[in-house]
Parts: structure tokens; C-alpha cells; sequence
């Protein structure tokens, strides 16, 4: 008689490779493994292969997630050698790799390689991976793998990222970028005319929303010609999207991946160096132009930067940390970040006006507005106590129009209540709009209704900014054609009358300010008002709380959910003092929900990215099952 498959019986190794900082699929299917009974081994984010291989001793089944597009050109030959060689000695394992493996190559062949290197399954792609589907894969393969000795008592340590002291010297010599005296910066920054931060203000007296696409590839010549195009479609800002391997100061990856003429994911600022960066500023003379990444230490970007002519930089010591990394310390990210202001800070204060970002963002996945609104104010207090005077306030959207627009109408409002409470009465705000975050519709109809639908919101809720997204979000790494499309199809929402409840955007903006003044008044508290003794603190008690960050310093405990609407909801708000009134209302709004919370969560995950709600922006959410396209909508060629 055979036995019962029984899924406690097996140990399911997971994680993220190399630089992929991607969480949020990861800790679904974390989630989903456990739901089922799997004992988990969660090596969560950023890590070496050899990380996998040692704890494969201790488990059945390994899962490897890289979202970024690398590992294609990182895992090769001597990774094949080393699977083969811990078979030999310890026995098989299953080995799963899946996610967006490569930029630009065939999947098919992609796929075909990593199953010769000895990987069970490979997923070239998000759209090639189901959960349900690989789940019954995962107990089959599992069935027939036969007897397997695992070790007991697994441990892994990682090293704790290494954050040099702030002495300049010291942050400029992690890697020669040929940045030289402070003196030649100012210069360079003398020679900019065209600047992101009067460029934004001088918007925002004008009520206009300007379009702002993210792009990057690796080669000064490959992303003129890209801004080129986007200048010409109608893009107002523009910057250099950065590659993951140089986020996370893999120098040495990125001289690989150059050297052999690899796929990349960004633009390699810092190995490009600033005479290579001050070629490609150069051509664009009239264009305001930022530095965007992803790296909890942003200095040498800032120093590079700001030598090459870039006049503004997006991150912070909370959103480009909490979100994207496991193991780096507030006080790490604080420091570098307190680096980056202050240089910002004498800059302008030099007459050379820096505009420094924060994106609000964060996980992109069911952020309730209070969060990111919370989290963009204590970002602002940190940049100002450091003589920052120009801040871009970021916010993704969620998809409840009504929210949307009441989230960036008290997202300005709050902050400069709060700097000027804090004595911060000389800073300039501006308001950023990101196109839906999360993951994208497979459905390209349904991908291009929310770039436009994004750029209605947008307009009617009065952003300084929009950023755009392409329509492949959910297939690739887009490339020219279709990061020049998502700039057209915002254009073309820009045009678009559009339509809200104001009764409802009054509704939501009371409980969001109700929200954030609670929740940042209590983080402020811990800390007596100082910002930056107040984010260590309130992290570290759960007053404020990132939903599906990976970090081991953030509590983990605030669960959302969708409500009828769309509208981000708590479903379980942590140790947040989130009011009482304000839970009630969430709760009430969210009736009609059932089953476990895993289950509901699981359903507001996949809804968007498989197209199954009736439009955009979100409405009757519970009731549609797949999208139908507007039949109102003008008829656009592409479409």
C-alpha cells in the first residue's frame, strides 16, 4: 500500500539570488509552502549560491528566485560543477530556479541551459510560473525523489553588510569613479543650468503634472539614444535607472557582466565613472536629470552623481532599506543617508539647488497610504535636519482612485505640517505619482488601461510628477519601444477628462490623516522628536511596520487586505497605533471577506496580474473574476 504523501516529512529550501532584492513573490510562496504543511528554510533575500548549497544539506527542495534579470549571466559553469559535485557527496536534490532569469534572450533557451546545469525546473519568466501548477509539481517530483539524507539544525550567518565610516576618503575608495575634490563638484554643478529642483517648483506653480519614465541600460551611447526618444515622446524629467549589481556595491560583478558583454538590468554609474556620465549629461542640456537606484548606501552614487552633473537623487535611509534588504541596520542606513543629505544640503546651500526623492513605495504591494505618507514625513525630517531644502515626496499608487487622490492631497499637506512644527520652515515639497508598482497585468490591454488610468489619477489628484511604467512590465525589462509606449499612453491619460467622488476622496483623506498623525506622532515619541533616535525605536517596537519587507528589523506584524472598492484596508494593524475609530471603519469596510488570511491574500495578489477585475481604477473588486476592456475607451491602434 503506498504511503500517504505527507508534506511535513520534507524540508523546502527559499531565497533570492545574487542582488535580486524582489520579496513579495518570494514570501508568497514561503507562505504557500507553509500553508501546505512544508517545513520552510528561508534564506530570504540577496544571497550567494553557496548560501544554497549549504543549506541544501538540511533540505529536499531548493527554490531559487531572481527577479532582476541577472541570472542568466551570473550562474554558469561553475555553479553546474558545484550542484554536481553536492549530489555526488550528499545525494540528489530538487532544484528550482524561476522568476525574470534574463533581460532580452530566448526563455525557451534560457530554460533549456539551466536544466543542463543540472536544475530540475527553470521559470524564465513570471508568466511561465504558477503557483498552484508548481505546487502539485513540487509534491510529484517530491514523491518520486526517492530517500534523502538532510542534516538537522540548520544555521547559516551571513556577513553583516560592511557600512564604512563617513569620512569621504573612506567612501570614495571603495571603487575609483574618478571623483575628485569637492571644489570640482561645485563646478560641475555651476555648469547645470537646467535643474530638477526648480524644474519641479516651477511645475507645481503651475499645476502641471510632468511625465517621468525610469530607464537604464548599460552603455553611455544605448541610453542617450533612449533619452533621446523619451525626449521626444514627451517625457519632462529624466534619469539613470542603476543596475542591481551596482545597488548592492558588486563592483566586481558589474566589470563581469561588462567585460562579457552581458545582459544588464540599469545603468552602471559608478563603473562607468563621472568623465564617461558627464558625456552622456552633456547631450541633454534642457533635460532635468536624477540618479535612481536601490542601495541603502547611496554615497559614492551621490558623490559620483553630483560630480557627473545629476541634480537629484532618490532613496533614504528607511525606503531604500526596510523594503530591500534583510540584514542592514537603521542606524547603518541612517548614517550613509545623513552622508548623502548633508552633501545636498551644501550644494544648495552653495547655490546649486539638489532635489533629494523618497520612495514612498516601498514593497509596492497593498501599502495602506498612512504607511508610505508616515514613512515619507520622517524621511523628510532626517533630509531637513541636514540642510536639505528641496524634497520630492513619493507615493505608488494603489488603485482605489478616491484613495489615490486623497493619499497625494494629505501626502504634501502632513509633511510640511510636520517640518514646520520641527522648525523646518525654509524646505520645498513636491508631490511624486507612481503608475500601479505591484505586479503587472499579463494581459497588455489591461497593462496599457492602467498606464493611462494612472495618468487621469494623477492629474486630477494634482503630482507634481508621474512616474510611468511600459505596458511588458509583467513579461521583461523594457526596452526602447516600450518605455517610449508607457510615456505615450500617459500622454494619451493626460488628455482623458476622468472622473471621482469627491464625498469619498474627503472620506479617505480624514482616515489617512487621522492615520499618520497618530502613527507618526507616537514614532516621534520615541525618540523625544529627535527623527533619527525616533526610527530606531519605533522599528524596533513595531510602530511603524513595512508590509512584506524582508528586514529583520521590521516587525512584520501589519497585514492589508483590499475592501469591495480596491481601497487598501488593515486587516490586522501590528503594534501601529493606528486609531481605534479608523480600524473600526476598516474592518467594517472590509465584510464580506472570508477564508484564511493567506487565501485572501493570496487573491489580492494574483487578481491585478492576472487580469482578473473588471477595469482600472479598482471598482465592484470582489465581484469580477476577468477584465473586460472598456468599451468607452477611444480606440487606440495598439490596442
Amino acid at each position: 500500500m503506498k504511503e500517504q504523501f505527507n508534506p511535513a516529512d520534507y524540508r523546502i529550501v527559499i531565497g533570492t539570488y545574487g542582488d535580486d532584492s524582489h520579496n513579495v513573490g518570494r514570501s508568497l510562496i514561503a507562505l504557500a509552502l507553509q500553508e501546505k504543511g512544508y517545513q520552510i528554510i528561508d534564506l530570504k533575500l540577496q544571497n550567494k549560491f553557496s548560501h544554497f548549497l549549504e543549506a541544501a544539506k538540511y533540505g529536499h527542495a531548493i527554490l531559487i528566485s531572481s527577479l532582476n534579470g541577472h541570472a542568466n549571466g551570473l550562474l554558469h559553469e561553475d555553479q553546474r560543477r558545484e550542484m554536481a559535485g553536492f549530489e555526488a557527496a550528499r545525494g540528489r536534490r530538487l532544484w528550482y530556479i524561476g522568476g525574470n532569469l534574463c533581460i532580452h534572450e530566448d526563455p525557451q533557451q534560457v530554460c533549456a541551459r539551466f536544466r543542463e546545469m543540472g536544475f530540475t525546473e527553470a521559470y524564465a519568466k513570471p508568466g511561465d510560473f504558477d503557483l498552484d501548477i508548481f505546487l502539485e509539481r513540487l509534491e510529484k517530483d517530491l514523491s518520486s525523489l526517492g530517500i534523502v539524507s538532510v542534516e538537522n539544525g540548520f544555521s547559516l550567518k551571513k556577513p553583516v553588510a560592511h557600512v564604512p565610516s563617513n569620512n569621504r576618503n573612506d567612501v570614495l575608495q571603495e571603487h575609483d569613479a574618478a571623483v575628485g575634490p569637492l571644489a570640482e563638484t561645485a563646478r560641475r554643478q555651476q555648469q547645470i543650468t537646467t535643474r530638477f529642483a526648480i524644474v519641479l517648483q516651477e511645475a507645481k506653480k503651475a499645476g502641471k503634472t510632468l511625465i517621468h519614465p525610469r530607464c537604464g541600460v548599460p552603455s553611455v551611447e544605448g541610453q542617450a539614444v533612449l533619452f533621446r526618444k523619451l525626449k521626444e515622446a514627451g517625457a519632462d524629467c529624466l534619469s539613470v535607472q542603476v543596475d542591481s549589481s551596482t545597488r548592492h556595491h558588486q563592483f566586481k560583478d558589474v566589470d563581469e557582466l561588462l567585460a562579457a558583454g552581458k545582459e544588464m538590468n540599469g545603468y552602471p554609474l559608478i563603473n562607468f565613472g563621472v568623465p564617461r556620465n558627464k558625456e552622456l549629461i552633456d547631450r541633454f542640456p534642457d533635460v532635468p536629470l536624477q540618479v535612481r537606484h536601490g542601495s541603502y548606501d547611496g554615497r559614492l552614487l551621490a558623490e559620483a552623481g553630483f560630480a557627473s552633473g545629476f541634480t537629484a537623487i532618490e532613496g533614504g535611509a528607511i525606503c531604500y532599506n526596510v523594503p530591500y534588504f534583510t540584514d542592514v541596520s537603521l542606524e547603518s542606513s541612517i548614517r550613509t543617508w545623513q552622508y548623502v543629505d548633508r552633501l545636498s544640503g551644501d550644494l544648495t546651500r552653495e547655490g546649486w539647488p539638489i532635489d533629494r526623492e523618497f520612495f514612498g513605495t516601498l514593497t509596492a504591494t497593498l501599502i495602506e497610504p498612512s504607511i508610505a505618507i508616515s514613512v515619507n514625513i520622517l524621511e523628510a525630517l532626517l533630509a531637513a535636519q541636514n540642510g536639505v531644502k528641496y524634497l520630492s515626496l513619493g507615493y505608488a499608487e494603489q488603485g482605489n482612485r478616491e484613495q489615490d487622490i486623497a493619499a497625494i492631497h494629505a501626502l504634501e499637506m502632513l509633511t510640511q505640517e510636520y517640518l514646520q512644527k520641527y522648525g523646518h520652515h525654509d524646505v520645498y515639497t513636491s508631490t511624486v505619482f507612481h503608475t500601479y508598482m505591484a505586479a503587472f497585468p499579463l494581459n497588455q490591454q489591461m497593462s496599457e488601461e492602467i498606464i493611462i488610468e494612472s495618468a487621469v489619477t494623477a492629474r486630477l489628484a494634482g503630482a507634481t510628477r508621474i512616474m510611468t511604467k511600459s505596458p511588458v512590465e509583467s513579461v521583461n525589462v523594457p526596452l526602447e519601444e516600450a518605455n517610449v509606449k508607457g510615456v505615450e499612453l500617459t500622454r494619451i491619460g493626460f488628455e482623458l477628462s476622468g472622473s471621482y467622488d469627491p464625498v469619498k476622496v474627503a472620506y479617505e483623506r480624514a482616515m489617512i490623516e487621522r492615520s499618520v498623525r497618530s502613527m507618526v506622532d507616537s514614532i516621534l515619541g520615541t525618540g523625544d522628536g529627535d527623527p533619527a533616535k525616533s526610527i530606531i525605536n519605533a522599528f524596533a517596537c513595531g510602530y511603524i511596520d513595512v508590509p512584506f519587507s524582508p528586514s529583520i528589523y521590521n516587525a512584520g506584524k501589519v497585514k492589508t487586505l483590499r475592501d469591495k472598492d480596491g481601497a487598501v484596508r488593515y486587516f490586522d494593524p501590528g503594534n501601529t497605533l493606528v486609531p481605534g475609530d479608523v480600524l473600526k471603519e476598516h474592518r467594517k469596510l472590509l465584510e464580506g471577506r472570508s477564508g484564511s488570511y493567506f487565501q485572501m491574500l493570496k487573491e489580492d495578489l494574483n487578481h491585478i496580474h492576472l487580469s482578473q477585475i473588471s477595469g482600472w481604477p479598482l471598482h465592484d473588486y470582489y465581484s469580477a473574476t476577468h477584465y473586460n476592456p472598456r468599451v468607452s475607451r477611444p480606440v487606440f491602434p495598439w490596442l
